[in-house]
């Protein structure tokens, strides 16, 4: 039987029917997903331990609230692209891994902050042409999961929060509108000349909690922000560089709108006479928790709309040389708050506000740095040559960081340091260069004191001073027990080397008077005739040779790598069955087609494990 073929007499309108039957389908109101509470535009699906997003949402939706959930990548439905009327989606809070690609493309404001990830591929981004504001903070973003230039595709971003990352470096390209950038709390070491020059919109500038000053825990002399870095930012009103071990003011500051300069806890010793000149519009100024030992007179002159100034933490010598700053304060009342001014010496006026301090000038001048006893050659203090003259000491859980100054060419200087108290133990020692004026001692015990001397050789043996010295006592903070310091608790478990020696021998008795009692228990058992068998529970078993995921939410000890990591379960063994507290971690590196399978069972406990 012949087939027969049935022509369209009209396929114009059949086609016009199909779109229409398109449009109205999608023009139909869904109804509000179970698992969320709609008011108008606004869905909240938030804080309901979802695993992935409602596939179905109203079309009319504006605002998601999808945060504190435990969407994965996977759990971001197709249908999401659909919904062209949402301009703000909440996703914090979550379980992603990369940046989602599912997203609808009218999307202006997008919280992806406190997830896991570690990738942002240029084309997701280059999707969102119409965002404005873009919150990535509290991820584990390094360099390498960023891909150059992927931001340089989103020309309408105002906003960008990139806080508590691992970023290394600067990211390429940022877009020319920005007018707030968040870098703080990352890895970064430098900041090019040419990484902010073409964003001429900035306004605010976040840089602090970096390593700008620091390499490989080390200072560094000048610290790693080029000259003129941040010059032509002539809309920036306010900038932020605390805490990043700063030794210098970075130089050629925008004058023409910044309000605010944040440069407390670093390692400034000196401000130059004109650090501030061109900063007629500066209104808030903190210079605390420094090394400064006094303000040359005139820094401030021409700061008019100065209202706050900042000088806490400072080793202040409040001698005639500071009497400038001492009147210029008292005639700024009502218009600058000079706050935290307290002098460290001389001995007379120390603990005072400068303010209330009686200023002269001695022959004797003695450094007592804030927190730390220091003591030096008292040859040396009488002669008023002090070298050298420790200047700075910073701790924390498990290193002292120490500067000193030398008025005299040294060959060589020799630094060692010694734990105090009942575990007291041998003195260590470091030679250094004679340029050398600053040191990290690192693998110290938490919550330790040490004493840290500085001894110089001097280049001229005809030198009045003969092997000076100069000491300071600092105590180490306590430890913090986290996966992010792991390697920080096995340095305090080499430490304690000794007192595991001593409870080996101790151990080693106790176990032969158990062996003791467990013969004594058998020839019992023989005696009287009872069964002595031992009773073995039975053991929980689970599949050998699986895989487990070791890398916590934000591991902070993986810096820059390309692939991911993980480990597997082996038997203590070989053959035996592989149960709960019987098997080892190993690290493996599987290719990267191969698959990841998640041990359930036993997940949670070997996500806790510290490696």
């Amino acid at each position: 039987m012949a087939k027969t073929t049935r022509h369209w007499k009209h396929p114009a309108r059949h086609f016009l029917l199909i779109l229409l039957m398109g449009l109205l389908a999608d023009a139909v109101e869904m109804p509000c997903p179970l698992e969320c509470r709609c008011d108008g535009t606004y869905v909240y699906c938030n804080d309901r331990g979802l695993t992935s997003v409602p596939a179905l949402m109203p079309q009319n939706s504006t605002t998601l609230f999808l945060q504190n959930n435990a969407v994965t990548d996977g759990g971001l439905p197709p249908t999401l692209r659909r919904l062209l009327n949402v301009v703000t989606i909440y996703l914090y809070g979550n379980h992603l891994e990369e940046f989602p690609t599912r997203l609808p493309t009218s999307l202006r404001e997008l919280h992806l902050q406190e997830n896991r990830i570690a990738v942002v591929p240029r084309a997701a981004l280059a999707r969102l042409s119409a965002l404005e504001r873009l919150h990535l903070d509290d991820n584990s973003l390094t360099t390498v999961g960023l891909e150059p230039r992927a931001f340089s595709a989103t020309a309408s971003l105002r906003t960008l929060f990139l806080s508590r990352n691992l970023l290394r470096a600067v990211p390429q390209d940022l877009p020319s509108l920005l007018e707030e950038l968040r870098l703080d709390e990352n890895r970064l070491e430098e900041v090019p000349a040419s990484s902010f020059s073409h964003l001429n919109r900035l306004k605010r500038l976040m840089l602090d909690g970096n390593r700008l000053g620091l390499s490989a825990g080390f200072l560094l002399q000048g610290g790693g922000i080029a000259d003129g870095a941040f010059a032509d930012l002539s809309n920036l009103t306010e900038l932020s560089l605390a805490r990043n071990g700063l030794k210098r003011v970075p130089t050629r500051l925008p004058g023409a709108s910044l309000e605010r300069l944040y440069l407390q806890e670093n390692r400034i010793k000196k401000v130059p006479l004109d650090a501030f000149s061109s900063l007629w519009q500066l209104s808030r100024l903190d210079l605390g928790g420094n090394a400064l030992l006094s303000l040359p007179e005139g820094i401030f002159r021409g700061m008019h709309r100065l209202a706050q100034l900042s000088l806490r933490g400072n080793p202040l010598r409040c001698d005639c040389h500071l009497s400038w700053l001492q009147q210029w304060t008292a005639a700024r009342v009502g218009r600058t708050t000079v706050r935290g001014a307290l002098c460290q010496e001389p001995k007379a006026v120390h603990g005072k506000p400068l303010e209330q301090a009686e200023l002269t000038c001695s022959d004797i001048v003695v450094t007592v740095p804030p927190r730390n006893s220091l003591t030096s050659n008292s040859h040396d203090r009488a002669n008023n040559r002090l070298c050298p003259e420790i200047i700075y000491v910073e701790a924390t859980d498990h290193s002292v960081e120490i500067a000193w100054t030398c008025p005299e060419p040294a060959a060589a200087f020799r630094l060692n340091w010694t734990q105090l108290g009942p575990r007291a133990s041998v003195s260590s020692s470091h030679i250094l260069p004679g340029d050398q004026s600053n040191f990290a001692v690192a693998n110290l015990m938490p919550a330790t004191t040490y004493r840290v001397c500085v001894t110089a050789a001097r280049s001229e043996p005809s030198s009045s001073l003969s092997r000076p010295e100069a000491c300071a006592e600092v105590r180490t903070a306590p430890a913090i027990a986290t996966a992010s310091n792991s390697s920080v608790l096995l340095n305090q478990e080499q430490a304690r080397g000794t007192e595991k020696a001593a409870a080996g021998v101790i151990g080693g008795i106790v176990a032969a008077v158990l062996a003791a009692l467990v013969l004594a228990a058998f020839a019992l058992c023989f005696w009287t005739g009872r069964s002595c068998r031992a009773y073995r529970p039975p053991a929980r078993r689970t599949q050998p040779g699986v895989f487990l995921d070791t890398v916590p939410e934000k591991d902070a000890s993986v810096l820059e790598v390309t692939g991911s990591s993980y480990a597997s379960a082996v038997p203590l063994q070989s053959g035996a069955q592989l149960v709960r507290d019987e098997f080892t971690i190993q690290t493996v590196f599987p290719r990267p087609s191969s698959g990841l399978c998640a041990l359930k069972t036993q997940h949670v406990m070997c996500r806790e494990a510290v490696f």
